[in-house]
């Protein structure tokens, strides 16, 4: 019976059949790589198929002595038709008719007339041939996550201990392998090949470690010792969508529709149009989004459709991992520094799981290379053994290449040394500390914490007074009111209101990792928010320092964004708000009076609180058949003789005054009044005419002041005061007639008024300290 078999779409091949092949197996031990499994080898496609031959001109097959004449020759065919093996199909390899392991076809070709190479891969291999579209994660767990990657393409099964771990980050567009690999990195899982083909994702375990006999192992090899590192760096990543993030067009054109499947396995009539980055909002014209995830949205046919979005916030933290022993790197090797930079699914939870494991590698002592005799071990398996140079090691098999042949050897690289560490996340359980207490650190705790101190927001800025009116002067020709030189004062200049205080920032944000003990108590001080700025001041006061220990949010740097907890997603920290203006109070609308605009009046604009409430510009005594113009007051005295042809006129004009701007809390002054204006005639000889304008109003002082704060977040600036409003015109005009001796009178403007007071800033929210383990 021969020692090697191949199966291929239920056709057997044996030891004569086979021309030779090869299987390499592997596994990576640090969960960095996702090596494809190959098996090549030639198979021989002949056969042998008998036919007789007669004598020529013969009647039959006896011969003259009456014996059976008969030649049954075999003629070489190619008995087995390749057309049909196709991609895809399963290869089988056995053993001793044991299985040994199982292989999916990707290619077959002819090396001669009866001969054909076959190339198979393992169902990882398989993978690669698919996309996947990626997404971004907030905690779905690792079968969700793993059943979308491997999309019902290859049978596998998964070890409970990844059950409850949840994923946190980006994975971008990539084929399936790809972003399977990036999982398994992040949470530590290896890949075991059953010899059925399919797939098992546990931990490497550190135990059943297998003794390798003397005789088993051949002469010869080596042992390698690689160059010393310093140190691992491990950059964790986090993705936010924020309201500010910035938006970008991402399509913009005619989409031509065709029947697609969808990446979420729906047959519409669609494009699928791909980012090169995660994006969130994302909002469409001219069409209709059919399905979308970060990287990709599905558009309906369009003639002309935009599509934009807005990218993720993402910001990155640096691991280091150091011991001056630590002598191996496989990842990425930098000025002596291990790198792994651009795992997008390694993020706060699990950052020191990778860490402990990429460093547990890295430093492993030495790799040994040599032949064995293939047993039951596997890539992945724990052995014992003495190496080539008679040293005992222990370690665990990275890869076997194996020529198929009589006695099956393998190639076989060992990393002696390392030893497995914990896989999934890290940090599973996290507390929000916001008053001073004493914190115990708890039994699930794996010897470190990852604390971020946040001290208290910055109080708001005070809200600005508003402004004060003008006073206008008027010095013109009216052609509709008398027909006079006219001189006095225009309504006046209403004042803006005040400009709402500066937002305060969020607090300082210390992150740092400590190692701890269970039972270990750590004194945790709480920081309090900074108090708001007094009206007109430009800033609130600083927030107090959060502190742990020696640790303290002092050391530690405010940013806009704040800082956001990847577990429930609530912002810390984050930047205030500015403060609410104050009302603008109602007045003139130019400096320059002319008969068009001497009545005319802009109306002050509401003010409001933040809960929406709001508050009214002083009322204004307005005309009642032209709303745009202010009520007025007119006077006249006119001297008799031939009706003005030798006498003399005098008149006098006011008008109420304006209503002043609101504010939070309080509404604008109104008007009350008209100005007064008075007039006198005697005879042709003396006239006379008064206007005495009404003063501005002070505009209304903010009497609310922004709410406290939560979450260590900056303090809401103070509401500004409203304006005041402009004063009322008072204008007096004369015009002399020959018979006049005294034309006389007087005008008195109305005076000038302040704008309101603002209020002081909102309080900064409270410090915090946030723990995880």
């Amino acid at each position: 019976m021969g020692k090697n078999k191949i199966t291929l779409n239920g056709q057997s091949f044996d030891d004569t059949q086979i021309k030779g092949g090869n299987v390499f197996i592997s596994t990576s031990l640090a969960c960095d790589d996702l090596a494809i499994d190959t098996l090549d080898t030639n198979l021989d496609f002949s056969g042998y198929q008998r036919t007789k031959f007669v004598p020529k001109n013969s009647s039959g097959l006896l011969t003259k002595s009456k014996l059976l004449f008969c030649v049954q020759p075999s003629i070489r065919i190619l008995a087995t038709d390749p057309s049909q093996f196709v991609y895809g199909q399963k290869v089988e390899y056995y053993r001793d008719n044991v299985l040994f392991a199982s292989f999916y076809m990707i290619s077959i070709n002819r090396v001669n007339k009866f001969v054909y190479a076959i190339s198979c891969v393992s169902a990882i291999g398989l993978l690669e041939n698919e996309m996947h579209y990626g997404g971004i994660y907030t905690g779905q767990t690792v079968p969700s996550v793993l059943s979308d990657i491997m999309g019902g393409i290859v049978s596998y099964t998964l070890d409970s201990a990844f059950n409850n771990v949840r994923v946190y980050g980006w994975l971008p567009i990539g084929t399936r392998r790809e972003n399977l690999q990036q999982l398994l990195f992040a949470e530590g899982g290896s890949v075991f090949k059953n010899t059925n083909g399919t797939l098992r994702f546990a931990p490497l375990k550190n135990e059943n470690e297998n003794p390798l006999a003397d005789n088993r192992v051949y002469m010869g090899g080596d042992v390698k010792y690689h160059g010393k590192i310093t140190s691992v760096s491990i950059t964790e990543h986090t993705y936010t969508a924020y309201s500010s993030d910035k938006e970008s067009t991402l399509f913009e054109g005619n989409v031509l529709a065709e029947q697609i499947t969808t990446p979420k396995g729906s047959e519409v009539s669609g494009t699928i149009i791909t980012f090169n980055a995660p994006m969130h909002n994302l909002v469409v014209s001219g069409a209709t989004i059919l399905e979308s995830g970060a990287n990709y949205a599905v558009l309906g046919a369009s003639t002309a459709c935009k599509l934009t979005g807005k990218e993720y916030t993402h910001t990155t933290r640096v691991v280091s991992k150091s011991d001056s022993t630590t002598t191996r790197a496989v990842v990425s090797a930098e000025d002596n520094e291990a790198v792994v930079k651009d795992a997008t699914l390694v993020t706060l939870v699990n950052v020191e799981s990778v860490a402990d494991r990429i460093y547990s590698y890295y430093k492993a002592s030495r790799t040994v290379e040599t032949g064995l005799v293939v047993g039951n071990e596997r890539p992945g398996s724990k052995v014992s053994l003495n190496d080539p140079f008679g040293e005992a090691a222990t370690g665990f098999i990275q890869s076997m290449d194996i020529n198929i042949s009589n006695t099956l050897k393998a190639i076989s690289r060992i990393v002696a040394g390392f030893v497995p560490t914990d896989t999934g996340n890290y940090y599973t359980h996290s507390i929000v500390i916001t008053s001073n207490r004493n914190w115990t650190v708890p039994e699930e705790c794996k010897g470190k914490i990852r604390v971020v101190l946040i001290s208290g927001g910055q109080g708001g800025g005070g809200g600005q007074r508003g402004g004060s009116s003008t006073q206008v002067t008027v010095s013109y020709t009216s052609s509709s009111l008398v027909p006079i030189p006219t001189s006095g004062y225009g309504l006046g200049l209403p004042g803006k209101g005040g400009a709402g205080g500066t937002a305060g920032h969020g607090g300082r944000i210390l992150q740092a990792t400590l190692n701890v003990e269970v039972g270990q108590v750590l004194a945790v001080q709480i920081g309090t928010g900074g108090a708001g700025g007094a009206p007109g001041t430009s800033s609130g006061s600083e927030g107090g320092e959060t502190k742990i220990g020696s640790l303290t949010s002092s050391d530690g740097s405010y940013s806009d964004l704040g800082y956001v907890d990847s577990l429930t997603g609530i912002q810390y920290a984050a930047k205030g708000k500015s403060g609410l203006a104050g009302g603008n109070g109602s007045g003139g609308v130019s400096s320059v009076q002319n008969d068009s605009n001497i009545e005319s009046v802009s109306v002050g604009n509401y003010a409001y609180d933040e809960d929406g409430n709001r508050y009214s510009p002083g009322a204004t005594l307005m005309n009642e058949t032209d709303s745009s113009r202010i009520r007025s007051n007119y006077a006249s005295a006119v001297g008799t003789e031939d009706d003005l042809r030798k006498g003399g006129i005098v008149s006098a004009f006011t008008t109420a005054q304006p209503g002043s701007g609101a504010a939070a809390g309080s509404n604008g002054a109104s008007s009350t009044s008209l100005g007064s204006v008075t007039s006198s005639g005697s005879g042709t000889s003396r006239i006379y005419a008064s206007a005495t304008g009404l003063g501005a109003l002070n505009g209304a002082s903010a009497t609310k002041t922004p709410r406290a704060v939560t979450n260590a977040k900056g303090g809401t600036g103070g509401y500004g005061g409203g304006g005041a409003g402009g004063h009322g015109a008072a204008i007096r005009g004369a015009k002399t007639g020959e018979g006049v001796s005294y034309i006389g009178g007087s005008v008195k403007g109305g005076g000038t008024a302040s704008g309101g007071s603002g209020s002081y800033g909102g309080r900064g929210g409270d410090g915090l300290a946030i723990i995880y383990w």
